[in-house]
């Protein structure tokens, strides 16, 4: 009981930091809770745009933020940039705790 206790408040301590280094406002979040909810797909800035609810430009922003610090990748295929989620696996694992605390947004669902 002790041990997981204490794997469960190191967990938290790395979450928090992982949001505060990284997350910036809800904007990040809802990247994130995006991008978390399929892992391994491939989003377009425009796709990405229509489940945040948020201008481009902004999405755009944050996007590049979060590709600067290893948290998303992106690529070009014939002139349009697509977005994952970084296939690191602890990085995965942290969205995905997130995401279980979060839920998932109703507004951010992708079928």
């Amino acid at each position: 009981m002790i041990s997981g206790q204490t794997n469960g408040h190191i967990a938290n301590i790395e979450l928090l930091r992982f949001l505060e280094r990284y997350i910036v406002g809800l904007v990040g979040r809802d990247i994130i809770t995006v991008l978390g909810n399929v892992p391994k797909r491939e989003w377009t800035l425009a796709e990405i745009t229509e489940r945040v609810h948020r201008p481009a430009a902004v999405v755009a922003h944050h996007l590049r933020s979060l590709e600067s610090a290893g948290i998303v990748i992106a690529h070009q295929v014939d002139g349009e940039t697509y977005y994952m989620l970084a296939p690191d696996r602890r990085i995965r694992s942290l969205v995905r705790h997130l995401r279980e605390r979060w839920g998932i947004l109703p507004t951010l669902f992708v079928l």
